[in-house]
């Protein structure tokens, strides 16, 4: 049974709540357990601020949509905004390295969403950027 839900946000970080607050409703909807709801939460609220911040410079007053989607066997979340398009040099190059002390302050985003889902894809059509997070609820 596949089930979807949207909402549409502004590119304003205090709007990012309201997001995570749809975002919880569409999971006890669901069904989903705890930890992963939560889970799934962290990715998005991150991948938004991230769009606010990057995509849109900080800039409120930019659309935000957010499609969330539960198949038999994933949650599928899609994300697209209209700001600049995602750059590799957005993440933390230095990530990898084993002295603690050396590593960026900043960054960590997409990291940690990459840790917690199974899959991520990007895509930029025209001025619109999309990006997807698959998760497996096997």
């Amino acid at each position: 049974m596949n089930t979807i839900n949207q909402t549409e946000i502004d590119s304003d970080l205090s709007e990012v709540k309201n997001l995570a607050s749809h975002f919880q409703a569409f999971c006890t909807y669901n069904k989903l357990n705890e930890q992963l709801s939560g889970l799934l939460e962290l990715a998005l609220v991150e991948a938004v601020n991230n769009i606010v911040i990057h995509a849109y410079e900080g800039v409120p007053g930019n659309s935000i949509k957010a499609d969330y989607k539960k198949t038999d066997d994933n949650i599928i979340i899609t994300l697209t905004d209209f700001g600049k398009q995602f750059s590799a040099k957005d993440k933390n190059a230095e990530s990898k390295s084993d002295d603690i002390d050396a590593l960026p302050e900043g960054n960590w985003g997409i990291d940690l969403i990459e840790s917690i889902v199974d899959e991520i894809k990007r895509s930029r059509t025209g001025n619109s950027n999309t990006l997807t997070i698959i998760k497996s609820i096997n």
